[in-house]
């Protein structure tokens, strides 16, 4: 028998084996800083020192028309990575900003033009929320779809009653639309937080203001708020309250509002042709009449239309949602009517996309509505339809 033993005791000495070095690769050795905050930081230092290229914008001061300039240097190629409105202002020779190097803006303050040119700069901004209104219609205009909706964005997560006012009148001024709604509505929701102080707007946009919170607002409690304001002693604008209508409330879904009040009152009476009329149009015979009166739940939408009619109710109009995305293949209208005779148009698609729970702002009319009619033109939908405005019942008010 083999002496196992010893060879456990003794193993054999292997010869240790040469491992060739491997050769270092010729490629570069690569060392990365974190640029993403060292580069933005290091741009918006830079920014207005120099550049081959000069913003002016020029701005009224006051009632006297004095003007004042501000001046920005700036890198042509640096705003034209950004904009396309930039690009071709600086690049192309039949522009007369190429030729002289240069763009007057006048229909924007120096605050927001610095603001905006900052970010193309280095991606980042910082200024107050009646500002990044004015920014997001720079955006729009020098084609920055980027800077537009994440100045959107933060506008509505950070407005309050107190800003609605401020917001309200930029985005009336330069146009926003979604936003001038979206601030006029949040007004008439919380009127006593949003005029505790008079706010700083032109006498046009506060009447607009007045007239719609008056509205919503107990009459003894919209003169107090008013009063306060009284400091100098000079007279206020007091829009006209009737003694007869109950104020009303600011709702963002005015049929399923009614519902609700239907529902908590007992559900006297029958809902459908009493509280809420609906008529239906060629094409749209299989909907359920309930389901569309109350608002509660999803509706499919084909080609025709489809008419409300509120017998005890009427609606200040502000604006409109719909519950669920609807494609720029569909095209639709929402028409409104006091009396069910004269219709005005609200709201007309464009064959443009429509988000989700976003507010539609409409050509107002200038009465409250009792009626109204949605169109689809072409193709079909499934959602809500959502009305927003002050709503005024003679029906039992029950809190």
């Amino acid at each position: 028998m083999p002496n196992l033993g010893s060879r456990l005791l003794h193993p054999r000495r292997v010869a240790p084996q040469v491992v060739p070095r491997r050769k270092k690769s010729a490629m570069p050795v690569v060392v990365e800083a974190d640029l993403a905050d060292s580069l933005s930081g290091m741009l918006d230092a830079c920014f207005g020192k120099d550049g081959n290229f000069t913003v002016f914008v020029e701005e009224e001061i006051g009632d006297s028309g004095a003007g004042k300039l501000t001046e920005f240097k700036v890198w042509a190629s640096l705003l034209a990575q950004r904009s396309p409105v930039f690009e071709s202002m600086t690049s192309r020779e039949e522009f007369e900003e190429c030729r002289q190097a240069q763009v007057v803006i006048r229909d924007f303050s120096a605050k927001a033009v610095e603001a905006f040119l900052r970010f193309l700069y280095c991606g980042r901004l910082e200024t107050s929320v009646g500002t990044l209104v004015e920014v997001a219609a720079i955006a729009d205009k020098c084609q920055v779809p980027s800077l537009h909706s994440q100045c959107m964005e933060a506008v509505r997560e950070n407005l309050t009653p107190e800003q609605a006012c401020e917001v309200f009148a930029s985005a009336d001024k330069f146009r926003v639309a979604a936003l001038r709604v979206e601030a006029l509505e949040m007004i008439c929701a919380e009127p006593e937080k949003a005029l505790r102080r008079r706010p700083s707007v032109r006498p046009e946009m506060l009447e607009t203001i007045l007239s719609l919170c008056s509205l919503c607002t107990q009459k003894s409690t919209f003169r107090s708020l008013l009063r306060g304001w009284d400091k100098a002693g000079e007279e206020l604008p007091m829009p006209a309250v009737s003694e007869a209508v109950q104020p009303g409330t600011f709702r963002t879904d005015v049929l399923y509002d009614l519902w609700d009040r239907y529902d908590r009152s007992g559900k006297q009476g029958s809902f459908v042709g009493y509280w809420v009329v609906v008529v239906l149009g060629p094409g749209q015979a299989g909907m359920d009449l309930e389901k569309l009166a109350r608002n509660n739940c999803y509706n499919m939408y084909q080609k025709g239309w489809v008419m409300w009619m509120l017998p005890h109710a009427q609606v200040h109009l502000t604006g409109f949602h719909f519950s669920r995305a609807i494609p720029s293949s569909v095209s639709l209208r929402i028409l409104c009517s006091q009396d069910g005779a004269a219709w005005h148009c609200a709201v007309e698609s464009q064959e443009q996309d429509i988000e989700a729970g976003a507010t539609l702002a409409c050509d107002e009319p200038q009465k409250s509505v009792k009626w109204f009619r949605l169109e689809v033109l072409n193709g079909e939908f499934d959602s809500e339809f959502c009305i927003h405005g002050i709503s005024q019942t003679d029906l039992l008010s029950v809190n």
